[in-house]
């Protein structure tokens, strides 16, 4: 369970395991699902999991018959030794040719970082025309983090205690909060456009006011 500390909350350290290996839990399991499902029906089978983590969604998206390149700060975190992990601060320009990928996972990766809008940017450079994106990111519309803000003047899973990671000191804690019209805008710089937006599961719905994450799948358009 999480605890409180001097310094604040401290973040609790969930696992899921898969295929008999041990993977430290990024996201609730809905969010795993529902971004996996998104990232099918790509023009090609080459595919980019940006912030891997340990690596949960690069062996899956693997079993799934992609050819998968792996990119976090914290590289010894990841589990697969039949992947290829690349090192890598998202903050800064991503040491991959542009068009090279059929397919970007970043799975709550955006309230991470200090620009989200460039990073934006570098995935929609790193796609191939037809490429998809998928994006996943805490939901701060929902009816829970609408009150915590009321009550508290801070949202859902964004709080003083989240600004750290809890799996290395490298990496950045929740520090940008990205509403669906600003995702949407940064979409568009990239030249990327939304083809849908799902939320995870509450008591059996699934809704912007109850969801805890949003997933969001956009494509490259041509040019």
């Amino acid at each position: 369970m999480a605890s409180s500390t001097a310094g604040g909350y401290t973040p609790r350290k969930d696992f899921i395991e898969y295929r008999g290996k041990r993977f430290h839990k990024r996201a609730d399991e809905d969010a795993y699902e529902q971004a996996i499902a998104a990232m099918r029906e790509l023009p090609g089978k080459r595919v980019v999991d940006l912030g891997a983590g340990a690596g949960l969604t690069s062996a899956r998206l693997a079993d799934e018959g992609y050819d998968v390149v792996a990119y976090d700060i914290a590289t010894d975190q990841f589990v697969p030794d039949d992947i290829e992990i690349r090192r890598a601060d998202l903050n800064e320009r991503i040491d991959a040719p542009d068009a090279c990928f059929d397919g970007a996972l970043a799975l709550e990766v955006l309230e991470h970082l200090e620009n989200p809008s460039r990073f934006v940017r570098e995935v929609g450079r790193m796609l191939v025309p037809g490429g998809v994106a998928v994006f996943t990111t805490p939901n701060i519309v929902s009816w829970k983090s609408k009150l915590r803000f009321l009550f508290k003047d801070e949202f859902e899973l964004f709080f003083a205690g989240r600004v750290r990671d809890a799996f290395s000191t490298e990496a950045g804690g929740h520090i940008s909060p990205v509403l669906l019209w600003m995702l949407d805008f940064f979409l568009e710089q990239a030249n990327l456009r939304r083809e849908s937006v799902v939320y995870t599961r509450k008591w059996g719905l699934r809704s912007a006011r109850l969801g805890r994450c949003a997933i969001v799948r956009a494509r490259k358009l041509p040019g």
